[in-house]
């Protein structure tokens, strides 16, 4: 009886992460910064959060996500909050923050929310978008800003696994989930373009094969 007790509320308790899934998802960076607030950090901010406010540098949103750099009390730290399978996470670079419960992203989610308007957004393009680039300018403009999931998913889509991907360009699986995550945790990761530009090839040599 006990032990069936003990298992009910096991799943009356919920972690803050699944909690934050089964709220409205995001439709704007405003909302995903102010859930993750709101789910973390009701009360008024601490000395040391204060200190922060206002110091972060390279500091745009990109796909609902927001992230910015500071410099912390051990070199220049990378600071992110952004939602990703209908879950809102943070990070940051600081010998604490891999989970986002730090100063760092706390005081990176007050700046925002004080004056979101002076933060330069990054214009996050489709895969359709880039087909219809024309100069290199715009071709490098949409690969940056397009995720590496996305065009994952579509290969997917088209029976191509990230297994055969990686495959082709010669590393493992693992390295391309990772870099899918080091992009989720800085929004632009320019080291990506030629893994893109290679995904966007074989989506336009599968987009050839398909009867018209």
């Amino acid at each position: 009886m006990t032990q069936r007790r003990e298992g009910a509320k096991r799943c009356i308790e919920r972690p803050e992460k699944v909690i934050a899934r089964r709220k409205m998802i995001p439709s704007t960076t405003a909302e995903t910064v102010a859930q993750l607030l709101q789910s973390r950090w009701q009360g008024a901010p601490s000395p040391k959060t204060q200190k922060y406010i206002n110091t972060f540098f390279d500091i745009f949103t990109l796909r609902n996500g927001l992230y910015a750099k500071v410099q912390g009390n051990h070199g220049v730290y990378r600071v992110s909050i952004f939602e990703y399978n209908d879950q809102i996470d943070a990070t940051c670079s600081c010998y604490i923050g891999k989970h986002g419960y730090c100063h760092h992203c706390e005081a990176l989610a007050r700046t925002f929310l004080l004056d979101a308007t002076t933060i330069p957004p990054v214009p996050a393009y489709h895969i359709a978008d880039v087909r219809t680039a024309t100069t290199p300018e715009q071709i490098n403009q949409y690969i940056r800003s397009t995720a590496l999931a996305e065009l994952l998913q579509e290969l997917e889509r088209n029976r191509i696994s990230i297994k055969s991907v990686a495959a082709s360009l010669g590393v493992s699986p693992q390295r391309i989930r990772a870099l899918i995550k080091k992009e989720q945790h800085q929004g632009v990761v320019d080291e990506l373009t030629p893994i893109k530009l290679s995904c966007l090839w074989l989506l336009d040599q599968l987009n050839r094969e398909k009867p018209r």
